[in-house]
């Protein structure tokens, strides 16, 4: 039965009317894939000579092993963030004289295609071949190789196990995030070792095949425990309790009730982004980038160049409201003309926006004040960076929203590059533009603290003048609401 499901979805796929939409994006990633696989293959075959060069003295294998788990880790907490789980409308099936453990096997079987699986081997096979096959031990590279693809797929059905039960239990994901961000801090601080025990448990599986059991009993007991509970609910009124739950668990945003009837708009505005794939993946996926904090500022260069931290900071800050922002109207260009046809008040329609990315920055920036543990003028600088991201580039966002006139596709992944052109990319360029160009000149005039105060008086100003600009956006809107409308109008 399962091979007859396959064939479906085979079809299901190529007889898609969206096939072909995507065509030029899908070629472009695929181009950087490959150049990404073949980076990765060169850097492992010379990956030995680099590590000598980088940590003299040490053997290259052990330290490759030791970073092994570090990336398990990692790769744990990329997978609930941005992996899909298998999925198959399956509700057609249910019905017929189909066993519900087909049905279940073959939504675990899916997970083996996951791109996610094979990424490290793209680094560690030529690693293997150049470096770990001249060892005294190199009869047991192939378990090694192996070892490690069966951790990746412990991986994978944890992480699909995880994010199924989300719905019920939404904090365990967040606790298992901070986990495991816990643990690698304890290793960086010396307060317990991961590489050791990394590097012990990988070096037994090069010398003794007996450990490849461990990663087998493990992978049997997650994909047992995926399965059962898969196969529980695979039944009609499961699905029916399970939609009740969606949206039960969508309506918890009444405590906006209290902002009177913006924040009745702010609600509906918070729920579309809740219910649609892209702009929900676009909230754990901008949280991730925020981890690149340890990188970036942890290097005391970096620390002092004032220039560059108001680079950083107008990202990380409006991270979300940029990708958010951008697409302001699109977003509901699926229902845009009911929009028109109905009784809504424009002006709190774009308040409303404008309010969410405030928020948005404002909760961003609550999450890099510990970065200031690294350098005071972290937190400076990000402050001043607040006010200008929360008073000029969220209107100009949505001033430049008002003329996307392109449809978007709400299933699409976080990562496509449907409705993104040349035009997105100016504007990312000008968001960044705006209070460099105020900070620049005041710094030759005065001083560079002089321009960072420059950066944050601009935002301050556009803060109280905010409601002048709404204005404007509302009446622009109000101009060219009908030619927005036919533009989302144009199918994908």
């Amino acid at each position: 039965m399962i091979k007859e499901l396959i064939v479906h979805q085979w079809k299901s796929t190529f007889r898609s009317p969206n096939l072909n939409r995507d065509t030029r994006s899908n070629i472009f990633i695929g181009i950087l894939m490959t150049i990404m696989v073949l980076n990765f293959f060169f850097i492992g075959l010379f990956l030995d000579e680099l590590l000598v060069e980088l940590f003299p003295g040490k053997d290259p294998v052990t330290l490759v092993n030791g970073f092994i788990l570090f990336y398990l880790l990692i790769d744990l907490l990329v997978r609930l963030i941005l992996q899909a789980v298998p999925g198959l409308s399956i509700q057609p099936y249910l019905h017929l004289n189909i066993k519900k453990s087909s049905l279940a096997h073959y939504l675990l079987l899916k997970s083996l295609g996951s791109v996610f699986n094979y990424i490290p081997f793209a680094l560690l096979i030529p690693f293997s071949i150049s470096t770990v096959s001249k060892l005294e031990y190199s009869s047991y590279t192939l378990i090694w190789i192996i070892g490690i693809f069966l951790f990746l797929l412990v991986n994978s059905y944890l992480a699909i196990y995880v994010k199924r039960r989300t719905l019920d239990k939404p904090i365990l994901e967040i606790v298992l995030g901070v986990l495991i961000i816990g643990l690698v801090a304890m290793d960086y601080y010396d307060l317990f070792s991961i590489s050791y025990f990394s590097a012990i448990l990988f070096e037994h599986l090069l010398t003794d095949p007996v450990y490849l059991f461990l990663p087998l009993a493990l992978l049997f007991a997650i994909y047992g425990i995926n399965f059962q509970w898969l196969k529980g609910e695979l039944y009609l009124e499961q699905l029916e309790k399970r939609r009740s739950r969606e949206k039960s668990s969508q309506a918890g945003f009444n405590f906006l009730d209290r902002w009177g009837e913006i924040g009745m708009y702010m609600q509906l505005e918070l729920k579309l982004i809740m219910r649609n794939k892209r702009l929900k993946q676009a909230i754990p996926g901008s949280l991730a980038m925020l981890l690149m904090g340890f990188i970036i500022y942890g290097y005391e260069e970096y620390q002092q160049m004032m220039f560059f931290l108001i680079y950083m900071g107008i990202l990380f800050i409006g991270m979300f409201m940029l990708y958010y922002g951008q697409f302001a109207f699109a977003w509901e260009s699926h229902y845009f003309d009911k929009i028109l046809s109905e009784k809504i008040d424009l002006d709190l329609y774009i308040k409303a926006k404008y309010r969410i990315m405030q928020v948005t920055c404002l909760i961003f920036y609550i999450l890099l004040i510990p970065y200031a543990l690294y350098s005071e003028m972290i937190l400076y600088v990000n402050t001043a960076v607040l006010l200008f991201n929360i008073g000029v580039n969220s209107l100009y966002l949505l001033w430049t929203g008002t003329s996307n006139r392109e449809r978007i596709d709400l299933d699409a992944s976080y990562f496509t590059w449907q409705g993104k052109k040349g035009r997105q990319i100016g504007i990312v360029f000008l968001m960044i533009l705006f209070p460099i160009t105020i900070y620049l000149p005041v710094k030759f005039i005065a001083n560079e603290y002089a321009g960072l105060i420059a950066v944050g008086i601009a935002g301050l100003i556009g803060l109280i003048y905010g409601h002048i600009f709404l204005k404007k956006i509302t009446q622009k809107m109000i101009r060219i609401k009908y030619d927005m409308a036919e533009g989302f109008r144009e199918k994908l």
